[in-house]
């Protein structure tokens, strides 16, 4: 197994990428009728494996990855692009949180970041919206691709 990397601190300048599913459709389209993310792509999940809601968003730190790499996990998924400083602005914490699950690349992501609430708190249904329209898509979901 690869060995563990150190926590990186994340600053407000570094831009953080999240993938935006195709199906489930987590898009919309803006009024000028450009793609972006949902506020679906922003809420945590309950998840039974986490005995509860996910303890954040995962997000990419883009300064640990490649959009080579970061495209290929779900390619069908589009990416969407946030400053770290962002998220914070609207009082949640931006944590790297690196996965090494095993013995391939595919099993490990030491660029694996978290949007997450401070405390119990979940994040909002207002914090998620305000989350997806700052974002810029940088890469659009499959069934939007020319």
């Amino acid at each position: 197994m690869p060995e563990r990397q150190e926590s990186v601190l994340i600053r407000d300048e570094d831009l953080l990428w999240r993938r935006i599913l195709d199906t489930p459709k987590w898009w919309t389209f803006n009024p000028d009728g450009s793609v972006r993310p949902s506020s679906a792509s922003f809420k945590l999940r309950n998840k039974a494996d986490c005995n509860g809601f996910e303890k954040g968003v995962s997000v990419q730190l883009s300064r640990l990855t490649t959009f080579e790499i970061a495209s290929s996990v779900i390619p069908s998924a589009g990416i969407a692009e946030i400053p770290a400083s962002f998220p914070r602005q609207l009082g949640l914490e931006v944590i790297h949180d690196a996965i090494f699950a095993g013995e391939t690349a595919a099993d490990n992501d030491p660029s694996h970041s978290l949007i997450s609430p401070i405390g119990e708190q979940r994040i909002s249904k207002g914090q998620a919206n305000q989350l997806a329209k700052e974002c810029r898509m940088i890469l659009l979901p499959a069934t939007q691709r020319l």
